[in-house]
């Protein structure tokens, strides 16, 4: 099993965890704003990062340290839920099951699809049932809702994983930069 074995491997992971952040701010935060319900922004915006976070770094660990640096800035924020430290927690999960996923599937194309859909479709009940456990009045809001986004939440990182892999398969994979990633 290979892992995250350099500090160049570990900023990638740690900066494309960063840029969904503030891009799933920038893009979804209305959303959440105007509907009042966790985790109904519908950029799925994260999933494109993480992603192509786990095509430029095959390795164990990439995802999850994205994720865990994504939910370190959602943390004070309604991105992924209302504010609290438990996000963390949460995105840390997230991140293992999709790198366990990958590396079932030997990072082939069906477990990056696999691997995402997953991840997503789980983290919805899991948030529900933090929120739950926490005593948040955001729970009562999602509850109804549950259903309704795992299915968008496959739906639509099953697009979005699509798209990730057609750009880097297009436009980053022979980018010399990225290959000395990969080396």
């Amino acid at each position: 099993m290979k892992t995250i074995s350099s500090i160049k491997e570990l900023t990638v992971c740690g900066g494309f965890g960063a840029i969904a952040a503030f891009a799933g701010l920038a893009l979804n935060l209305p959303g959440i704003m105007i509907t009042g319900v966790p985790l109904t922004g519908i950029f799925p915006v994260a999933a494109f990062f993480l992603s192509m976070t786990a095509l430029i770094i095959r390795k164990f660990g990439a995802v999850t340290i994205a994720a865990g640096v994504y939910s370190l800035i959602a943390s004070p924020t309604v991105l992924f839920g209302p504010p609290g430290v438990y996000k963390l927690l949460l995105g840390i999960a997230l991140g293992i099951l999709f790198d366990s996923l990958l590396m079932a599937f030997r990072y082939s194309r069906t477990g990056y699809y696999v691997a995402a859909a997953v991840s997503y479709a789980a983290v919805v009940p899991a948030t529900y049932l933090a929120l739950l456990f926490l005593g948040f009045p955001a729970a009562e809001r999602l509850a109804r809702f549950v259903p309704y986004l795992m299915i968008w939440y496959v739906l639509a990182v099953i697009a979005t994983v699509w798209l990730t892999m057609l750009i880097y398969e297009k436009k980053l994979r022979n980018l010399n930069v990225v290959k000395r990633l990969q080396e």
